[in-house]
């Protein structure tokens, strides 16, 4: 009788059996040492009767690894179903909160694209003070014949370089709405996006040495090369040897 090692999932208590995982690592070691043996004794192949050996030797070993595989995937089953189930329920809540913030988003946008308008206005009138003050105060310095209308004019040019920094600040700003709980302010947040292809070309030779340019238009190429193309415009096809 053969014992089944994959099959044994209810031991008793106090039994001595090997886990599912034992029982698949005694199996490689063997098959391990086997190799080890084999490679050491036949440093290269020189028979039919030595080649025929191997090929067996490599099926035994790809059968060890379909059987870990699958002895692998008996054994995560019950823990992969709770993990998907988690997800799953986590899933549903991140779902119902995600589209509360969407819509409480969709309330704010319209009172913050209010708040940046007065805020453009602000900067503009901010930047139309400073550039008044400054024309003022070049004339009063033009017009000084006296120590006291020199320094008029420079009190003057302060108050320009002050109006004009604040100017600059408010254009750095941005619309925000303060709560009283939450420790961040809300804001708009702008970001810039490619959004199309307007010149392939044009774009492509701008991207042509870029890394994963190349590593997708060699995907590409090889899908195609698996399909049956010999020739592929730009690309050197060659076959590629592998023992299965």
């Amino acid at each position: 009788m053969t014992l089944n090692l994959d099959t044994i999932d209810d031991r008793g208590i106090g039994d001595n059996l090997p886990s599912v995982f034992e029982g698949r690592q005694i199996r490689t070691e063997d098959i391990v040492n086997t190799a080890n043996r084999w490679l050491s004794d036949v440093e290269n192949i020189e028979s039919e009767e030595q080649a025929g050996r191997a090929a067996d030797f490599k099926a035994t070993i790809t059968t060890a690894i379909r059987e870990n595989e699958k002895a692998r995937k008996g054994e995560t089953a019950p823990l992969r179903q709770k993990v998907s189930e988690i997800n799953d329920g986590y899933k549903g809540l991140d779902s119902l909160l995600g589209k509360s913030l969407e819509m409480i988003r969709q309330r704010l946008a319209p009172w913050l694209d209010k708040l940046e308008e007065a805020r453009k206005v602000k900067v503009r009138a901010e930047q139309e003070e400073a550039e008044r003050l400054r024309r003022e105060a070049a004339d009063k310095a033009a017009a000084a014949t006296t120590i006291q209308e020199q320094v008029a004019a420079d009190e003057a040019q302060e108050k320009a370089d002050e109006v004009q920094k604040q100017a600059d600040t408010t254009a750095r700003s941005r619309a925000q709405v303060h709560g009283e709980v939450a420790g961040r302010a809300t804001s708009q947040r702008q970001t810039w996006a490619a959004t199309e292809i307007s010149d392939i070309q044009v774009a492509f030779d701008y991207y042509k040495d870029h890394a994963k340019v190349r590593e997708l238009l060699l995907q590409l190429a090889s899908a195609d090369a698996r399909g049956g193309r010999r020739r592929i415009p730009g690309f050197k096809v060659e076959p590629k040897t592998s023992i299965n």
